[in-house]
């Protein structure tokens, strides 16, 4: 898992973005077109009432969403003077419906130009454009390499995410995602917190178990203590081969001395990691060193160095020579 694939919004809909605001605004044209070129002969029925009705249920709907906390006081407030707003409007258009020709039409004018702005303020005020933001940050990142800017990325989006949960607390995806960063900033303690909350909603999901074992393993200054050996036990009777868990089993392998099932346990997860990676270097390392302890030939090479004709070299000169996987990765071996 990673930041971006596990970050899902609630709550964004279509008009919480700029192309649902231009579709809005087009469909609302389409509509009202047709309205405004008619003429009414007929005497206008009583909209005076039939407006004041529709603002009371918009204000009893606006105080059912502050209520309910999707509003703010502020915000509340500012709809509920644009209802009255719109109602003085409508009922100053009441009069010149007298006249032959509906004043509705100039009611739909302010309403195709009002709807909108208010959707568009609603967006910006409600979060969905500190989703965006949070969201094209970590696409940046998952393709950004040199170590000092995605430092700087992650500091940005601790803070982002941190107050977007401040308002959607129950959010799963950005409670990991804090999690992760925090964990990949060194506060394993802070990080350990927002796992618990994820686990809270989630306790049968065992890859967030593995890292939470993981991150209370570097927590506990890389000791096993019972919470982190629970976790993992959990993990491998769920999930044998969840590779974070079975990197952890093979550390407490190695440090007990059982060096056989250290290899078992890091072979099992280098066969789910992908070649040439820092994970994968990683692993083997720790196998061929377990593997030295048990007294085994570790697997080599045998080669002769040569300079090519008519190159020269001191004697005293050190030669670097290392080998990479064959259509893989350049790191090497």
């Amino acid at each position: 898992m990673n930041e971006l694939a596990d970050l899902s919004y609630s709550g964004v809909s279509m008009l919480a973005s700029p192309w649902g605001l231009l579709l809005a605004a087009v469909a609302m044209v389409i509509v009202g077109l047709p309205l405004l070129r008619r003429s009414y002969r007929e005497e206008p029925a009583d909209t005076a009432s039939i407006n004041t009705e529709f603002y009371r249920q918009q204000v009893q709907s606006l105080e059912q969403q502050r209520d309910n906390g999707e509003l703010s006081e502020e915000q509340f407030e500012t709809l509920c003077a644009e209802q009255q707003r719109l109602l003085l409007a409508d009922t100053q258009s009441t009069s010149r419906q007298q006249k032959g020709r509906s004043g509705g039409g100039w009611l739909l004018i302010t309403v195709l130009v009002l709807v909108p702005v208010l959707a568009l303020q609603l967006y910006q005020r409600l979060g969905a454009a500190d989703d965006l933001e949070i969201t094209r940050l970590l696409e940046q990142r998952a393709v950004t390499m040199e170590p000092a800017q995605r430092a700087a990325q992650r500091e940005v989006l601790i803070k982002k995410v941190g107050q977007r949960l401040t308002q959607q607390p129950e959010h799963i995806g950005y409670r990991v995602t804090q999690a992760r960063l925090l964990t990949e900033h060194g506060l394993f303690d802070e990080g350990i917190v927002h796992y618990r909350e994820a686990m809270n909603q989630l306790p049968d999901d065992t890859s967030l178990v593995a890292e939470y074992a993981q991150a209370a393993y570097f927590a506990a200054g890389n000791q096993f203590t019972p919470n982190v050996q629970a976790a993992v036990d959990k993990v491998l009777a769920a999930d044998p081969a969840n590779i974070t868990v079975l990197g952890l089993q093979g550390i407490r392998a190695f440090s007990d001395g059982d060096y056989s099932l250290a290899i078992q346990s890091w072979q099992q997860a280098l066969s789910g990691t992908a070649p040439g990676t820092p994970q994968a270097a990683a692993l083997r390392s720790g196998i061929d060193e377990a593997k030295s302890r048990l007294g085994e030939p570790l697997p080599g090479l045998a080669f002769r160095v040569e300079l090519a004709p008519g190159l020269t070299a001191n004697p005293a000169s050190t030669v670097f020579v290392y080998a990479v996987e064959a259509n893989a990765s350049p790191m090497p071996l």
